[in-house]
């Protein structure tokens, strides 16, 4: 009609164009001249750049205030113009001249002057203008934005506010009811698109509806609202499923539909929607695009704890405007103990806990299934995006929680032999159990512990041994005793002293024996033909052994360390090193061996402690120095998750038994040293002696007339205050000591766990070195 009129006629949109145009003059649509920086522009944003191509805009680019509203509200991509637009326009919002926006932000709690930010645009102001649409008519949101009257400014920004929470009680009421027929109809659920009517549902809400269902469920939703025989419908959908062209190509059964790959509308006669759900869900079978997708979180950034702070927050700022195509980043965090964890809102829908040794809340909206989460027992790994949180005049940040796990599931993502007795141990964890976890030896108990404390809370998780002390040990057992619930991880030969004491209470407790058949040891031999073959651990490892040091020169090999004299060697010899071997921070650990992973070729240096993060695949795994048992090298294996099918080299000749030989001779000494070490003790003097270690070793080795050195004297006080012989403290280099010899004639070491424990290790050596030598050449 306009044209007929001899006008010339302008069409601006922003959304994907049909087939047939509307007859214009000049159609503008970013889309149809496929303009990279433009084709993100709202409805707005095209009409701002018309006018600014027209020369329509003021010089102060006084409308760059709405422009950037527009887009926010739009929830478009903010790249290209958007980008540039928003980034002004939010800039321009905060000292605006309208007293519409002013109201509206006042109302909403934002301060006069304050720096805006586009989460206040796309949570506080934009649900109010959009409200009017929704609801009224956006003509009131339109008004509220031009008038130049203060008054009318305010109570049009009141009438919002109060459509705004209509809108929320609507939106909730129509979600209840969506819920409520999926629960009675659970087979809907197992269509690709999720499809539901109704009546009297407001259709200016069911977009928002159709986004919380999308969410819950990891699906496209459709939700139609019936007016007598047709409907209008709200689409949204996920990531990898294109709504718009499901609707175009089961249009035939549509009166009308248009949209975008993640939102769309439709209209739709009653008598036509069995056969449009049967279309859709052709079309998603045929198509690819079929079944509900995983949630999938994309980490920005892996941090400690400690980082986040202050600077921190600042620096994320800086990346401002946020919005799709430029979201706040999503950081994570690992093992984190949680405290005062609760479920808080109305209807206790939101989780929020403290971390531990920190002043930050964590919050985590609609998330009612972590009111199971044990943060008493687990330690969480955490995605989040850090906010700042206002509340009575105090500002605090916090982290809004994307997705919370115990810690133990991303670590223990790959198959292991770990997995079958750690998953029963937490399973009855979780039954409120005391769990004794049975060790074969105290250095693999060590490092058990390690791996543990990265997924356990302190509180669940407690060492039994004897390298602690007497009065560490009875608190322990008196816990493990009365059955408070916890994993109890103790050494085999601590497990043997408990028997002697508490045979019936123990036998009472559920025991689970960790790496029992390795402990044992097995070496797999091939019966028919009489060759020995190589060690097979219970990880399905095969192994072989090498005489000399040299090591491959190429290629992706994880080095196991546990001198300090080859490390020094091995970091002077080898390129690219990467070395986590004695590292003891975690963060530092994780980032080294990150850098292997990445890396195309090199050589990770470690000592087989835990860090909680796989290495995967690689071309081998090389021990310059011999751990001490087969379930050492098996539980070495496990934690830095290698798959099954490269090789195991152990560096095995003479010098390296004697260096293990000598090492735990000197660690635990046996009954002979003991007794010759006792005369020179006892003439040291009764009562309390204090001094310098290095004091002590000289006038013992002068008395027996042999090399003592420190870690001869406290390996020897050791097994004595086991015995009830005497009490030590070391404190740096200062040593006191508390004799209390009596007339006892003879001294029972089985009554000493520290020296049992020295006896376990050395007869698990001696296994190991045995089965070595029937070990195949590399």
């Amino acid at each position: 009609a306009a044209r007929r009129s001899g006008l010339q006629v302008i069409v601006t949109d922003h959304h994907l164009p049909g087939d047939i145009l509307p007859e214009a003059d000049v159609i503008i649509n970013p889309h149809l001249d496929q303009m990279e920086d433009c084709k993100n522009l709202c409805g707005a944003g095209v009409a701002y750049q018309l006018a600014r191509a027209l020369g329509s805009v003021p010089d102060n680019d006084s409308w760059l205030d709405l422009a950037a509203l527009a887009t926010l509200a739009d929830i478009v991509d903010l790249n290209g113009d958007n980008r540039i637009l928003v980034k002004h326009g939010l800039q321009r919002m905060s000292v605006t001249d309208r007293p519409g926006l002013r109201c509206l932000m006042e109302t909403g709690g934002i301060k006069p002057g304050e720096e805006i930010s586009s989460w206040q645009i796309g949570f506080i102001l934009g649900p109010r203008l959009n409200a009017a649409g929704r609801l009224s008519h956006a003509r009131l949101s339109a008004e509220l934005l031009y008038t130049r009257d203060e008054q009318q400014a305010l109570y049009l920004a009141e009438v919002l506010n109060r459509l705004n929470d209509e809108r929320k009680q609507t939106e909730e009421i129509i979600l209840r009811e969506a819920s409520l027929r999926i629960a009675h109809q659970p087979q809907i659920l197992q269509n690709n698109v999720l499809v539901l009517d109704g009546k009297q549902w407001h259709h200016g809400v069911l977009g928002i509806v159709a986004s919380r269902l999308s969410e819950i469920h990891r699906k496209p939703v459709i939700l139609i609202n019936w007016d007598d025989d047709s409907g209008r419908g709200s689409c949204r959908s996920i990531e990898g499923f294109d709504i718009h062209r499901a609707l175009q190509a089961c249009q035939n059964h549509l009166l009308q539909y248009g949209g975008h790959p993640m939102a769309a509308g439709l209209t739709i006669d009653k008598n036509q929607l069995t056969f449009f759900i049967e279309a859709l869900e052709r079309w998603s079978q045929e198509s690819g695009q079929a079944g509900a997708r995983e949630e999938r979180h994309f980490i920005d950034l892996e941090i400690d704890p400690a980082q986040i702070n202050c600077d921190l927050w600042h620096e994320i700022q800086a990346l401002e405007p946020f919005g799709p195509g430029n979201p706040v980043p999503v950081l994570a965090v690992r093992g984190v103990e949680l405290q005062q964890a609760a479920m808080i809102g109305a209807e206790g829908q939101h989780f929020r806990a403290r971390m531990q040794g920190s002043n930050l809340n964590v919050i985590a909206f609609r998330k009612p299934q972590y009111a199971d989460f044990k943060a008493g027992q687990y330690r969480a790994d955490l995605t989040f995006q850090l906010n700042r949180n206002e509340f009575r005049g105090r500002t605090s940040l916090q982290l809004k929680i994307r997705q919370m796990k115990p810690a133990y599931q991303w670590d223990m993502s790959a198959e292991t032999p770990l997995r079958p007795w750690l998953r029963e141990a937490l399973g009855l964890l979780e039954q409120q159990r005391a769990v004794l976890l049975i060790a074969p030896t105290y250095r693999v108990l060590n490092k058990l512990q390690q791996s543990l404390e990265l997924w356990l809370c302190e509180a669940a998780l407690h060492g039994l041994h004897g390298h602690l002390s007497a009065a560490q040990r009875q608190a322990g057992e008196q816990a493990l005793l009365s059955g408070d619930p916890g994993l109890y991880l103790v050494s085999s030969a601590y497990h043997y002293y408990l028997q002697k004491k508490q045979s019936e209470a123990l036998n009472a407790l559920h025991s689970i024996d960790v790496l029992k058949s390795q402990a044992e040891g097995a070496a797999a031999r091939d019966q028919d033909n009489g060759e020995n073959g190589p060690l097979t651990l219970n990880s399905g490892i095969k192994a072989y052994t090498v005489k000399s040091g040299e090591m491959p020169d190429r290629g992706r090999f994880a080095v196991y360390v546990n001198r300090l004299k080859t490390i020094q060697n091995l970091r002077a010899g080898i390129n690219p090193l990467f070395s986590e071997a004695g590292l003891g921070d975690i963060q530092q650990r994780r980032r080294v061996r990150r850098q292997f992973v990445q890396a195309k070729e090199g050589f990770l240096l470690t000592d087989g402690n835990a860090c909680g993060m796989p290495i995967g695949e690689i071309d081998g795994v090389w021990m310059a120095d011999l751990p001490f048992s087969t379930a050492e090298i098996d539980h070495i294996w496990n934690e830095m998750g290698i798959g099954t099918s490269c090789p195991l080299v152990l560096r095995f000749n003479q010098s390296q038994v004697d260096a293990n030989q000598i090492y735990l001779g000197r660690l635990y000494p046996d009954t002979e040293r003991i007794r010759s070490m006792l005369p020179a003790l006892r003439s040291l003097g009764h009562g309390v002696l204090q001094g310098e270690v290095s004091q002590f070793c000289q006038v013992l080795s002068r008395i027996t007339g042999r090399q003592v050195s420190a870690l001869d004297l406290q390996s020897v006080l050791h097994v004595l205050d086991d015995l009830g012989l005497c009490q030590f403290k070391k404190k740096g280099s200062i040593m006191a000591i508390k004799f209390m010899f009596h007339a006892k004639n003879s001294i029972n070491m089985s009554e000493s766990p520290y020296y049992l424990e020295g006896l376990a290790e050395k007869k698990a050596f001696h296994d190991l070195a045995n089965e070595l030598q029937q070990m195949p050449l590399w």
